[in-house]
């Protein structure tokens, strides 16, 4: 039962660090920056201009 304590409180302890030093590079948290790099990367494959899509379906 102490070996699992002890990995939680380790792994509590190494995250804290980890997100100061994270918090101490960038302005943007951890979850914005990776929900912008996503949107970002995906954008080109999600079009919702409905102007656009009608003209190419009403192209022959």
């Amino acid at each position: 039962m102490l070996k699992p304590i002890l990995l939680i409180c380790a792994g509590l302890v190494f995250g804290y660090f980890a997100g100061f030093n994270d918090a101490q590079d960038h302005s943007e948290n951890l979850g914005a920056r990776i929900i912008h790099r996503v949107g970002g990367d995906n954008r080109e494959r999600v079009s919702t201009d409905v102007d656009k899509q009608m003209e190419q379906v009403g192209k022959p």
